[in-house]
């Protein structure tokens, strides 16, 4: 199964499907290991097993499960990771927590309570509310109806685009924000700030509030599990997190893809 020119076309294979680069990286490091432990033996629910064994990481079972898909392999199952301990579940931001957290980062400044509150509000991972430029936003369409959501572009993992709701609460501070920058570039971040500090800042604001040890994925975490709790069925929630396997990074919405906005906007 395995040679070099295998391993070429995994690769190729992988990028096709926009995976990021270290995650190409890491699942070609383990096609080496996986060849060479195979060697000329037959591919075995075995060695299988033993291979998970002797790298058991969620990485190892995660490249498993695309070479099975590269390789069309329907006879095996994906082996579990035996014997390792259950993660502790966290638990979601209560509103009265998301308010306390949210007050006293805009009154250490302006900035990071908008992230805040535009990283829970739509989901965002800590590099997607980052990455976010000004002229992501549909800022003409927003301006004609300012009482209602604008529409957000956000730069996910692997390459793949998205489109998120950004409520009017949180807009019209967003609106606020911009006129307040000295100089406005429509291809530059709305937030200049690195992940470390940004990972800093919150953390400090999570223990001068004496809140629980929450992370920036919790927000994310916290409004999913929002979502669900009030009716949004999974398949919408996975949607609007970006977790759709697409291939290819789509440059305008489709129809299925506006109305699901349209839903998520009645719903703020």
């Amino acid at each position: 199964m395995a040679n070099t020119k295998g391993l070429i076309e995994f690769i190729e294979w992988l990028v096709a499907r926009k995976l990021a680069v270290k995650t190409v990286e890491q699942y070609a490091r383990h096609y080496k290991l996986f060849e060479k432990e195979l060697g000329d033996k037959d591919l075995t629910k075995n060695f299988l097993d033993r291979f998970v064994i002797n790298h058991p990481s969620n990485i190892s079972r995660s490249f498993l499960k695309n070479l099975f898909d590269y390789y069309k392999i329907t006879s095996f199952e994906v082996p579990k990771i035996k014997g390792r301990k259950k993660k502790k579940k966290r638990r979601s931001m209560t509103p009265e927590e998301r308010r306390r957290i949210s007050a006293w980062l805009f009154e250490r400044r302006m900035m990071f309570g908008l992230m805040f509150e535009v990283s829970y509000f739509c989901a965002l991972r800590r590099e997607e509310v980052i990455s976010i430029r000004i002229n992501d936003f549909e800022l003409q369409r927003y301006s004609e109806d300012p009482s209602r959501s604008c529409k957000l572009k956000i730069h996910g993992k692997g390459a793949r685009e998205r489109f998120v709701i950004v409520p009017p609460k949180v807009m019209t501070k967003v609106i606020s924000f911009m006129q307040g920058k000295s100089e406005i570039k429509p291809d530059g971040r709305l937030f200049p700030i690195g992940k470390s500090k940004w990972h800093e800042v919150f953390k400090d604001g999570i223990k001068s509030t004496g809140s629980y040890n929450f992370t920036l994925h919790d927000l994310r975490r916290s409004r999913a599990t929002y979502w669900l709790d009030h009716g949004v069925d999974l398949v919408r929630v996975s949607r609007r997190l970006g977790h759709s396997d697409v291939s290819t990074t789509q440059r305008y919405i489709n129809f299925e893809e506006e109305k699901e906005l349209k839903k998520w906007e009645e719903e703020e």
